[in-house]
């Protein structure tokens, strides 16, 4: 991804979506096949994606630096899916056991 970063001097291109799929399938770790959780975790996932509360506007931040290019771009969507997945392990030890 650094070569395609350097090629299209875009800083986070749309068109690459790997790191919206590692963000979602770490929302979905704890979801199991439950549809209802499987759907909320989606949901919980884009909130953070793309309201970006606090850590995830941080590691966001980070903007045009070097490390923005090479690993930053993946970190956001990874913390925002922990953030989904920690509510929904929360939900399932307290709410669904």
């Amino acid at each position: 991804m650094p070569l395609y970063l350097k090629h299209t001097k875009k800083k986070d291109p749309k068109e690459v979506v790997i790191d919206e799929a590692l963000g979602q399938w770490i929302a979905l770790i704890g979801a199991g096949t439950n549809p209802l959780l499987i759907l909320l975790a989606f949901l919980l996932f884009r909130f953070f994606d793309i309201l970006k509360p606090w850590p995830i506007c941080k590691i966001d931040a980070l903007g045009g630096s070097q490390l923005k290019t090479r690993s930053a771009l993946f970190f956001d969507d990874v913390v925002a899916g922990l953030c989904a997945s920690g509510i929904i392990l929360f939900i399932l030890k307290n709410f669904i056991g």
